[in-house]
């Protein structure tokens, strides 16, 4: 959701606290530089605009001062507005409200407001979009005359491509929780899409109540407080300590060990499962221990994609570029004066995008569990 969207579902006290959290911004209206998504009041006398909170969607430097006088609102709802003569719509200006709506709001100032919450907006340089962007045709035409917004781009483009990557070179946080009951259920937090690996570590957390009798915790701790009940190492088995007969024969020691960790092998249950449509990791386990989660997120930051991997990203956000307008433009008339051929862009876009998803297919796969 673009913030344009954001606001059009917005009420108008709640337009008003963003305009006065983003500064209360007044513009006069021989203003010719407008900023991508800024919120502003205008000053136009004579006309209906007069006092109104506008929003622009691009960043703009006109030629020549907007008439506001020749325009007016188009759409309540949409918040768009129009020319009177020729009822032609402005493509990145939009009137949030009139002067006299602003001041028949009686709520004040909430300051504890957060506009935009849902927003994840997508951090790029402008140089590296231009390059995503140069096989259809930027920066020879500029953004604003594409069929698409810079916002659209970025979220219909951009971001499904750096999630792309992330699923298969995910950022991974590794946390580790200790094993109190037999049953697991681990939520996966919100800034996790799934866990790359989960596995129990085996150990000795201090609270622990797994019902296993035949574990190493119950041979090697809890029966060492007797005095021949422990195995002990034969370099610790001196005459004055009877924890082992025989301390000379240390491949009958080795034996021994083998079978009783071959015991608590039996008795070892352990069953670890990524339920994603639940939001958590679920399973069971009789054995002590810490479970250790890898778990797998997603950057909204260019900058978080490995070097060396950009060019592809950059490869795959081109070809859904590519896709994109040649499937806009392949809904154009047969007949209209001037129609392209879009049928270039489909082919090159199905050509870098299969390069990149088979060298990424062809990597190691990630594996998501490992009991």
């Amino acid at each position: 959701m673009t913030k344009i969207q954001a606001v059009q579902q917005y009420s108008n006290r709640r337009i008003r606290d963003v305009w006065v959290k983003y500064g209360s911004k007044e513009l006069p209206a021989t203003t010719v530089g407008f900023i991508a998504n800024d919120i502003f009041r205008l000053t136009a006398a004579g006309t209906i605009f007069d006092g109104a909170l506008m929003m622009s969607i691009a960043d703009e430097t006109l030629a020549t001062v907007i008439d506001w006088a020749a325009y007016e609102r188009e759409s309540l709802t949409l918040k768009t507005i129009q020319t009177s003569t020729t009822h032609v719509i402005h493509p990145t200006i939009y009137c949030l409200m009139l002067a006299a709506e602003l001041a028949a709001i009686p709520e004040p100032y909430d300051p504890d407001f957060i506009p935009f919450p849902d927003q994840d907006p997508i951090l790029i340089e402008e140089n590296e979009l231009t390059k995503i962007l140069k096989d259809v045709g930027v920066p020879f035409i500029t953004l604003e005359e594409l069929e698409f917004t810079r916002e659209d781009i970025l979220e219909n483009i951009v971001k499904p491509a750096m999630q792309e990557y992330f699923k298969w070179y995910p950022i991974v946080t590794i946390e580790r929780q200790n094993l109190f009951n037999n049953a697991i259920n681990i939520p996966i937090p919100p800034w996790a899409f799934t866990a790359k690996r989960v596995y129990v570590n085996p150990g000795y957390p201090v609270n622990s109540n797994i019902a296993n009798p035949t574990l190493r915790y119950f041979d090697e701790v809890l029966l060492a407080a007797s005095s021949r009940g422990a195995w002990a190492n034969p370099s610790i088995n001196y005459k004055k300590k009877q924890g082992y007969v025989g301390t000379g024969d240390y491949s009958t020691f080795i034996l021994e060990k083998a079978a009783r960790q071959g015991a608590v092998n039996y008795g070892t249950r352990q069953r670890l499962n990524v339920n994603v449509h639940r939001g958590s990791i679920v399973g069971y386990c009789n054995k002590t221990g810490t479970i250790e989660i890898e778990w797998a997120q997603w950057s909204n930051d260019w900058n978080d994609i490995l070097f060396n991997r950009r060019s592809e990203v950059r490869k795959l956000a081109t070809a859904y570029a590519l896709r994109a307008f040649g499937m806009l433009r392949s809904q154009q008339s047969s007949d209209s004066p001037g129609r392209l051929d879009y049928s270039k862009f489909l082919e090159r876009a199905d050509k870098l995008e299969e390069e990149v998803t088979a060298l990424w297919q062809s990597a190691p796969k990630v594996a998501l569990i490992r009991s």
